[in-house]
């Protein structure tokens, strides 16, 4: 990511990262803040040591079992493509019907072409070796730890979690909020782990917000009471399958 903002010469950038996205763009921020002009984190993947937070802890005994990759390949062969997508989106999203039946097929077809690569299975378990990985290093001595990374970022970021994240524990967005000191926190009820495919709308107004604030000189914007409301939760009525609004924000403090 460093590197293809450098050789595109576009930065500094506006930084968006979803779940392990989110992570690597908590890592190029932290470490190259001259790169980053604004940073969105939806469901960050952020270390969290309580597997039982996440469906993808079904998967951490295959990590520690000698070529686990080929039982994972066995298993995954008695799954069909369209059993898998409907899984994968019943995990990622609050609520599945939000998807199109066109993205549904698409996603089918995604898991088929998967299935008849030979590097799949192992690219993905050597993922989950190296997320586990630094998630332990992150609770560890030494500049590698994600979260004193965080706390190096100087852009101004908004966080957004899902309060149905099956994926990320839901306790992480608050956690990172208030780990980087310009922060904004968003959590939305009724949205899973992919709140800008779930509710589109409401990211990106919430994205042009924090726009819209940090644009203005620092003297005109509003002052804000405490670190507390900064990286305060805000909790917004999704929208609904039609994309209708159902109500203005509210924002408590964390």
């Amino acid at each position: 990511m460093i590197r293809w903002i450098e050789y595109s010469g576009r930065g500094p950038v506006h930084l968006f990262g979803n779940s392990l996205g989110g992570a690597i763009s908590v890592r190029v921020a932290g470490t190259r803040p001259d790169l980053v002009r604004s940073l969105t984190l939806v469901s960050p993947a952020m270390p969290f040591l309580d597997p039982r937070r996440s469906t993808q802890s079904r998967m951490l005994p295959l990590l520690a079992i000698p070529r686990g990759d080929r039982i994972a390949m066995r298993v995954l062969s008695r799954i069909k493509p369209e059993d898998m997508a409907n899984q994968v989106i019943a995990t990622c999203f609050a609520d599945p019907t939000r998807v199109s039946e066109q993205r549904r097929l698409e996603a089918v077809e995604e898991i088929r072409i998967r299935y008849e690569l030979a590097h799949y299975i192992p690219a993905y378990l050597g993922s989950m070796r190296g997320l586990i990985s630094s998630f332990l290093r992150a609770y560890l001595p030494g500049a590698g730890s994600l979260w004193r990374i965080a706390s190096k970022i100087t852009a101004p970021t908004l966080v957004i979690g899902g309060r149905q994240d099956q994926i990320v524990d839901i306790r992480v967005a608050p956690t990172v909020a208030r780990a980087i000191p310009d922060s904004r926190l968003l959590i939305l009820d009724q949205v899973g782990h992919v709140a800008q495919m779930e509710v589109p709308r409401v990211v990106a107004r919430a994205v042009v917000a924090m726009l819209d604030e940090v644009r203005e000189p620092a003297a005109a914007r509003p002052k804000r009471l405490s670190r507390a409301v900064r990286a305060g939760v805000a909790s917004v009525r999704s929208e609904d399958r039609r994309g209708n609004q159902h109500g203005p924000a509210r924002v408590a403090p964390a």
